[in-house]
């Protein structure tokens, strides 16, 4: 993860740039986030498959194993939730966007997410008007 030097009077203070937070660094502060709100609760999901050196491959998923599942899912305000995060420029596959669009048509909230301001958006609409953002 890159990160830029910004110079201050007497020192240099390391600030990480929004372009160049990972996927994971964007994942990490949104759960946390949604972590602190009493009326949140939300998990990463890792749906990447296991390398196994005995088979030569990664195992075989289970039957229930969904491609495209999401990065984050949880609960806000009663409702479930799924967010797929991405870095700037990042690209929703066609199992992702299949995932969230089957969450969304069955009373979820679901949406992409870039950043942790996304997100503010999305759970604070629904939070005002009991209502989702068609993404």
């Amino acid at each position: 993860m890159a990160s830029r030097k910004k110079k201050t009077s007497a020192r240099s203070v390391t600030v990480k740039i929004e372009n160049d937070y990972t996927e994971k660094d964007i994942e990490s502060i949104i759960l946390d986030w949604i972590n602190r709100n009493p009326n949140g609760f939300a998990f990463k999901i890792n749906t990447m498959g296991v390398y196994d050196k005995s088979i030569g491959g990664y195992r075989k998923t289970g039957k229930y194993t969904l491609k495209g599942t999401s990065d984050i899912l949880g609960i806000w305000h009663g409702a479930p939730l799924a967010i797929e995060v991405k870095k700037i420029g990042g690209r929703v596959s066609d199992d992702q966007k299949a995932f969230l669009k089957k969450y969304y048509d069955r009373g979820g909230i679901a949406f992409v997410a870039y950043s942790l301001e996304e997100v503010k958006r999305h759970l604070e609409y629904f939070s005002r008007h009991q209502a989702r953002i068609r993404s």
